[in-house]
């Protein structure tokens, strides 16, 4: 054992809305960020071990995923319950379902803590969908793996376990992924699609051929500046700010539900960012504004069968980014807080509830409350099984003189007042907690404790 000044975590919520996050994402069901601190952070869903937390216990909170403050950028989307993510030193990491080889590690075994992708350190960007992902390098090289069914990792052949290259090209700038079609644009403003085109997601004039393996130019166009996909349809804006669409209709009208080719929407040139959901859109102008179109809860206070035309999410001017899941979206402000609507179920929303909110609300930024104490720490304490149902006990050379439970957001559940080692659980409901041990020397120890 030895002695060193600890700073002891809790983490609580807290609406303080200014530097806090740097990016959000939407996944299936499951939502993710990182703070500008370089931390980590999940909520919602985690049937696969999405969370990163080594569990399959849901969180309707925030909660940080590991302890490193070195994530750069994280990713998911609206059909996708594994994620994939960037640290500060170019490695890439991922986690989560991988019945296809999604989580790219060789095999198709579930990963429920993030495990790093190989051991190159020169990845700058990651999109991924259901079942396969892309990847671009700073060399400017494309690199995909997952499921190959229908063409969308660029190559013929069966399925890749690990990433693999796209063709040789190395002029690749951005990427996005649908529901078994990939879409990049390169450097020269070219814009490409390859794989399922049942549903004319392709955008190259034709519908119904189901496996396009090589990436294929969509028009001759040469301005396009970012792209998005979201299920069996793409989006994308041009440089000169107009915004384009094609694929399945969101009414899916009976004459022609199907758009073959890009599609101008509106006549508007102002047009920043965008990222399409499941069956809806949302798109940001450059003049801060926040705007939605498609089926579903869109942020304006209605639920909407179906609007063609991109409506106003509401007045404010500051919106800085989007992300769209299943059927809720989350959006950045400049100030660095979180706004999150739709639906809501398991939490997705991270606000604590399961109440579908149909306009944006503020999510508090988990923080961390750091007090000193000198501390005696023995590494080999520990507490077993964890998770556990009913019992759990202290492994250790401590002299226990109090031992307490704390909520995940820093919040005292039960003062033991006990030395026993042997601690009963029982009353607590599912879920992940802090245990707090307390030995005779005033020295504190902690661990997260899983209750299943």
């Amino acid at each position: 054992m030895r002695k060193f000044y600890l700073l002891f975590i809790i983490l609580i919520n807290s609406l303080v809305y200014s530097q806090c996050w740097k990016t959000v994402t939407s996944g299936y069901k499951t939502s993710y960020g990182v703070k500008n601190d370089g931390t980590l952070w999940g909520w919602g869903v985690n049937e696969f071990g999405q969370l990163g937390n080594g569990t399959t216990v849901d969180s309707t909170i925030p909660i940080q995923i590991g302890n490193e403050n070195n994530w750069t950028e994280v990713f998911a989307m609206d059909g996708s319950s594994h994620v994939l993510a960037i640290k500060k030193n170019g490695t890439l990491w991922a986690w989560g379902w991988n019945a296809w080889g999604q989580v790219g590690n060789g095999n198709t075994t579930n990963v429920y803590t993030p495990v790093q992708i190989g051991t190159d350190q020169n990845w700058k960007s990651i999109a991924c969908y259901d079942t396969h992902n892309l990847a671009l390098k700073t060399d400017g090289t494309l690199w995909s793996w997952g499921n190959n069914y229908n063409g969308q990792l660029g190559m013929t052949g069966g399925h890749r376990y690990y990433p693999t290259q796209v063709g040789n090209d190395n002029d690749w700038a951005v990427i996005a992924t649908g529901l078994e079609s990939s879409y990049a644009i390169k450097t020269n403003g070219t814009l490409w699609s390859w794989g399922d085109n049942n549903r004319a997601q392709l955008g190259n004039g034709t519908f119904g051929i189901s496996n396009n393996p090589i990436p294929t130019q969509i028009g001759i166009d040469t301005n396009w500046k970012t792209v998005s996909a979201g299920h069996v349809r793409a989006a994308a804006i041009k440089t000169d700010g107009t915004l384009w669409q094609w694929g399945e209709k969101f009414d899916f009208p009976i004459a022609a539900p199907y758009q073959t080719t890009p599609i101008q929407v509106g006549n508007q040139n102002n047009w920043k960012d965008l990222e399409l959901g499941y069956l809806y859109a949302t798109a940001i102008k450059t003049d801060g504004t926040l705007w939605s179109w498609g089926y579903g809860e869109l942020g304006d206070s209605v639920f909407h069968n179906f609007t063609a035309n991109p409506i106003p999410v509401n007045s404010q001017n500051n919106w800085k980014s989007i992300s769209s899941g299943m059927y809720y979206s989350m959006g950045l402000k400049y100030d660095g807080s979180l706004w999150v609507w739709g639906s809501n179920s398991n939490g997705v929303l991270g606000d604590g509830t399961t109440i579908t909110k149909l306009y944006p609300i503020p999510i508090g930024c988990p923080l961390s409350l750091l007090s000193t104490n000198e501390t005696t720490i023995d590494y080999s304490f520990d507490i077993y099984p964890n998770p556990a149902k009913s019992t759990v006990f202290v492994k250790g050379n401590i002299d226990i003189v109090n031992i307490s439970i704390y909520s995940i957001d820093g919040r005292l559940i039960k003062d033991l007042s006990t030395n026993n080692k042997k601690i009963n659980i029982s009353f607590l409901e599912k879920g992940i907690y802090i245990l707090k041990v307390q030995d005779k020397d005033h020295n504190f120890y902690t661990k997260k404790l899983i209750k299943e």
